[in-house]
């Protein structure tokens, strides 16, 4: 089932229905430039995902300053601490030292041995042996 074709009725200009565009009150030249200004003026107000993420952005600088600067604390404290053991380590190897120093003396070395009944050679008894690589020995009996 179709419908009939309508037919078409001329219409005069008078009897024309308005379109559903309303009729520019301002012309076409200031119109553009009222919306270039309202669009410009749209721009100067504070967009809400630009404000949150800015907000981001800040609060991780912020938190990352803090972090590094607790790290850095840290590491202060830890480098205190070993120069503190490194001086206390620095003081006991000079004890040690001076400790091996005196026990390395000829005199107490001589002690020693006097008190274990070891005695000194007598002269000439010493003899120097030929070392490999260092060609003859000097001094002493062949």
């Amino acid at each position: 089932m179709s419908l009939p074709a309508r037919k078409l009725q001329p219409v005069h200009e008078q009897e024309r229905v308005p379109s559903r565009r309303p009729v520019r009150s301002v012309p076409p030249s200031s119109h553009r430039n009222r919306v270039r200004s309202s669009r410009a003026s749209g721009r100067h107000g504070v967009h809400v995902g630009f404000v949150i993420f800015a907000s981001v952005v800040l609060t991780l600088m912020v938190a990352g300053v803090v972090a590094l600067n607790a790290l850095l604390d840290q590491r202060t404290f830890q480098i205190t601490a070993l120069q503190k053991d490194v001086s206390s380590l620095q003081g006991r190897d000079r004890a040690l030292v001076e400790q091996a120093a005196a026990l390395d003396a000829p005199g107490r070395l001589g002690t020693w041995a006097r008190s274990h009944g070891l005695v000194m050679p007598e002269q000439g008894a010493v003899v120097i042996l030929d070392v490999p690589g260092q060609g003859p020995a000097t001094g002493g009996r062949p």
